[in-house]
């Protein structure tokens, strides 16, 4: 596991909200350590999830090394499934989280557009969850659960943003938004397959670099 990968495995997600009302649950010492506790178990799941594969991994093995026991596993995750169902979930969160972010800092549709694929790319790089989902993702068909619909809101997301560009001026209007949108999403998944199968990675980023040197004239307008 990466440096990057134990600081979000000690990381406790928002579950448990300080402030008291209906629905709500005091944030205690104990309710603390469980979310931190489940949170190592997510983490720790997709570092293996990211190398292996889903049919790779025995979750088993994954709890030991953290030294616990499938006691704590099951008590948190009811099944492999489960957890991977949330690593995915969370990828997709992640992305679409990031697009929301890179809009509201870039008035021209295309720089954003840009920014977006650079970001989205870092998060491919540095987040572990953003790793094993996409690849959990790809492995679908080997995962008996019922999991967020592959790659629909982010291509419908930036399907949207090249229309608006275009609608602005600020986007070639001889191009279909749908098309470069699956162009851009293949892009990711290829490349990412890429420095996966290969032994030294390339890193997205000069990957990106490429991609945009030969495809950027395409979109101005």
């Amino acid at each position: 596991m990466t440096r990057s990968d134990a600081e979000q495995a000690t990381r406790a997600p928002a579950a448990f909200p300080v402030t008291g009302g209906p629905g709500h649950r005091r944030l205690t010492p104990r309710n603390l350590k469980a979310a931190e506790t489940r949170e190592r178990i997510l983490v720790a799941a997709a570092a293996a999830f990211d190398v292996r594969g889903y049919m790779g991994v025995n979750l088993k093995d994954v709890v030991e090394e953290l030294g616990l026991t499938s006691g704590a596993l099951y008590y948190f995750f009811k099944s492999k499934e489960v957890l991977a169902a949330e690593i995915i979930e969370r990828h997709y969160a992640t992305c679409l989280s990031l697009t929301d972010e890179v809009l509201a800092t870039h008035a021209n549709r295309l720089d954003s557009l840009v920014a977006l694929t650079y970001r989205v790319g870092e998060a491919f790089e540095d987040n572990i969850i953003v790793r094993a989902g996409e690849r959990l993702s790809a492995e679908r068909n080997l995962i008996k659960a019922e999991l967020h619909p592959p790659l629909v809101e982010w291509r419908d997301r930036i399907t949207k943003l090249i229309k608006a560009g275009q609608r602005n001026g600020e986007i070639s209007r001889n191009i279909s938004a749908p098309t470069t949108a699956d162009v851009i999403i293949s892009f990711f998944l290829g490349a990412q397959e890429m420095d996966r199968r290969r032994s030294e990675r390339q890193g997205l980023k000069r990957r990106l670099d490429r991609f945009w040197a030969l495809t950027l004239s395409a979109l101005q307008p």
